[in-house]
């Protein structure tokens, strides 16, 4: 915990909670005066998004106290960006960061695809360096060498680029059909 940088304490007048266990990861909800009050004309989006009379942000996080006894929030992720194999819980950031670090390796983004007997499987997309000997085989290894065997990509597809969205966000919905 502690390695992501804290986007602060809770503003005044706001209200900050993770849905989780203390000091686990979960999602960061919010409640107070300067939360949107809801989707225009998406009556269904505004009753999912408040459930439970907080706002429901789609970020991931954890929270650390000072020695105030203040709580400070990390952001770790996004809740679309974490996938279930076989009961657990995979950052798909995390598998990117190691995937990130390979030599060769130009671009990348992982994602979660249906699988019926582990819920969903993690598989790559990478961009080779040109003259790169990296291979599907090699990239699984050093992932393996690097994550725990769950959190391992277990299919990788070269691309000529990965599909990103016009402000640079991975489309891993789009990579997570390429291995339907």
């Amino acid at each position: 915990k502690g390695r992501r940088t804290s986007i602060g304490p809770a503003l005044p007048g706001q209200e900050v909670r993770i849905q989780a266990e203390p000091g686990e990861e979960g999602e960061i909800l919010i409640r107070g005066n300067s939360v949107m009050s809801g989707y225009l004309h998406n009556e269904q989006a505004t009753k999912e998004v408040f459930a439970g009379g907080w706002f429901h942000s789609g970020d991931l996080g954890y929270a650390i106290a000072d020695s105030a006894g203040r709580e400070f929030i990390h952001v770790s992720g996004r809740v679309r960006e974490i996938a279930k194999r076989s009961g657990a819980m995979i950052n798909l950031l995390e598998v990117d960061e190691v995937l990130g670090s390979i030599p060769g390796v130009s671009d990348f983004a992982s994602a979660a695809f249906a699988n019926k007997w582990v819920d969903e499987e993690i598989g790559a997309v990478v961009v080779k360096e040109p003259e790169s000997g990296v291979t599907e085989e090699s990239i699984i290894e050093y992932c393996r060498q690097r994550l725990p065997f769950t959190e391992s990509p277990k299919a990788i597809l070269f691309v000529d680029d990965v599909p990103r969205t016009a402000t640079g966000k991975v489309r891993r919905a789009e990579i997570a059909r390429s291995f339907a």
